[in-house]
């Protein structure tokens, strides 16, 4: 039995220590056996040449130091023990770090996930579909396909860009001043899944430099830019 026995100590340090590791014990057991295992603190503790067993039978790390009685290790051990719980409390103050920001900020994302399933799935076709329409019509013809994800997007909004950008916000089954399908039908028609469909934009005086489509899912939500096309011939 070593000389330095936490017996020993007097009653407000002994009883200081005991609720100091029990309330350290109570955190790591509220966050899961799998952040704070009992092979952590093994590993831990053997940094000190401490050389412990782990009961099987404990119910919690603190029937864990109770029962392989470290609490009554020598000078040194008891040293080791205040490391072990500073170490602790720095490893669980970061957990709550993590989960007060990041924890928020991946959940902002994840809502906004649909858009990464969307995201080179809605291109606008470089065919000779896609084209301006000089005077007397002053109309860009613009096809859109898209893969197999007609059912996560309500529509989609085409951005004509230049020296002054136009954006048209086509959504399925509506009606939209200055643009019509090919065949001259006023209502927005989307493609299906693998298909392609030619929207006409009126009133285009200048060819664009650009022109870019950004999906639009079934919740409202506007996603980035899908699909480019850099360079705009006439028809």
């Amino acid at each position: 039995m070593s000389s330095f026995s936490i017996l020993k100590l007097s009653s407000f340090k002994r009883n200081f220590y005991k609720l100091v590791i029990l309330d350290i014990f109570k955190l790591t057991d509220s966050l899961g056996d799998y952040l704070f295992s009992d092979k952590i603190y093994k590993l831990v503790f053997s940094l000190y040449d401490m050389k412990i067993e782990v009961d099987k039978k404990a119910n919690s790390h603190f029937d864990f130091v109770i029962r392989n009685n470290i609490l009554s290790k020598s000078k040194r051990s008891q040293g080791a023990i205040i490391s072990v719980v500073l170490l602790i409390l720095i490893v669980v103050a970061s957990a709550v770090i993590v989960m007060a920001f990041v924890i928020p900020f991946v959940r902002d994302k994840l809502s906004s996930g649909d858009c990464l399933d969307v995201i080179g799935k809605v291109e606008i076709s470089s065919s000779a579909y896609t084209c301006y329409e000089p005077d007397p019509d002053y109309e860009m013809h613009v096809q859109v396909g898209i893969g197999a994800v007609r059912d996560l997007i309500s529509g989609f909004s085409v951005e004509l860009g230049g020296a002054s950008s136009q954006s048209f916000k086509l959504i399925n089954g509506t009606t939209i001043t200055d643009v019509t399908m090919y065949d001259g039908n006023v209502t927005i028609e989307l493609p299906g899944d693998n298909e392609e469909r030619t929207y006409i934009f009126n009133g285009i005086l200048i060819r664009p430099n650009s022109i870019k489509v950004y999906p639009i899912l079934k919740n409202g939500k506007a996603c980035e830019a899908s699909g480019v096309l850099s360079v705009v011939d006439n028809c």
